[in-house]
């Protein structure tokens, strides 16, 4: 039995996500241990012996363990999941990587950053529905906007949407939302804006029973787009398992995944969203029935099981080929 080793991020939802992923691989052959990043014993690692080694989450501290690793094997598959940096940190640290020469890498990445390197191969997120299956009690939320209140982009959408809406509500960690209060955004604010930011914001959500509650009873969640730029945000499939309506942002690989109109909804400008979102307020059965085809579509295109199965078969594929 094959063995890896998954170092997860501290951030939800990457974190319920890598969870996802040592699940599926737990059930497709191999013994799969894990660790928060925070968390990690580098001694821990070592003495596992595994023939893989899956980052979420990596930084400066983690090239000492690299090398012990493949030092004690020199077979050992890196896989990387690089959408975690920003895309300057991620031609860093590809760069990085590949000067340790190790014998086996795959990186997996957004499409735009194919051309970075032969070694970085493409892999859309997969979700475990089962985990966001949750009871529809009625909506309780007009708009979720879903991501980090930090980002100035998330602050200057709530400012527009406030001006039509009530009822918006955002979740995130607590140390984000302070530091969101104290952004230069969000000082530039009205009185009455920022009061209503502050009521917004709903606490924390750590459980896929907890985020798949909020989405599923949210008229529409408005999924931003982050640090992926053309590949699909963890958040949409969370959003579709849970029942939920995502709005996103136009992306030509999220449209090839999803049918927009059926089972996600695009929005180009703010007023577009705006005219949209009214009208899904105004009719919640045409809302509740494409977060049903999302569902759908999520247990049966968008499985992490089949992602894992698929990303096996393409590292044992690569390296195969590699040894002829």
């Amino acid at each position: 039995m094959k063995k890896i080793f998954i170092i997860l991020p501290d951030n939800i939802p990457l974190l319920l996500c890598g969870k996802g992923y040592s699940d599926s691989l737990n059930s497709n052959g191999f013994f799969a241990e894990q660790s928060i990043i925070s968390e990690l014993d580098d001694e821990k690692v070592i003495q596992f012996k595994p023939d893989y080694v899956m980052f979420f989450d990596f930084g400066e501290e983690n090239s000492e363990l690299i090398d012990n690793i493949h030092k004690n094997n020199k077979n050992c598959i890196f896989m990387f999941y690089l959408t975690c940096l920003t895309e300057k940190k991620q031609e860093l640290f590809i760069k990085k990587i590949l000067n340790k020469k190790l014998k086996k890498i795959i990186f997996t990445a957004d499409k735009d950053n194919l051309k970075l390197s032969d070694k970085i191969i493409y892999m859309p997120f997969g979700i475990n529905a089962k985990k966001y299956k949750t009871e529809f009690n009625g909506y309780k939320n007009s708009v979720n906007i879903v991501g980090n209140p930090t980002n100035c982009k998330m602050t200057e959408l709530f400012e527009y949407i406030n001006q039509f809406i009530s009822n918006i509500s955002f979740y995130c960690d607590e140390t984000e939302y302070i530091r969101s209060i104290e952004s230069e955004h969000f000082l530039k604010m009205d009185e009455e804006t920022q009061k209503a930011f502050k009521n917004a914001y709903k606490g924390s959500l750590s459980t896929e029973k907890e985020r798949s509650k909020v989405f599923s009873e949210s008229y529409i969640n408005i999924v931003l787009k982050d640090k992926i730029k053309s590949g699909v945000d963890f958040s949409v499939l969370e959003v579709a398992a849970s029942g939920g309506l995502a709005f996103c942002e136009p992306q030509e690989e999220l449209q090839r995944l999803f049918d927009a109109g059926r089972e996600i909804e695009i929005y180009k400008d703010y007023p577009t969203l705006i005219q949209k979102a009214i009208f899904y307020t105004n009719y919640p059965e045409i809302a509740r029935s494409i977060g049903l085809n999302a569902r759908r579509a999520a247990i049966n295109n968008h499985s992490v099981y089949d992602k894992i199965r698929e990303i096996i078969r393409i590292t044992d594929k690569k390296f195969k080929e590699k040894e002829k």
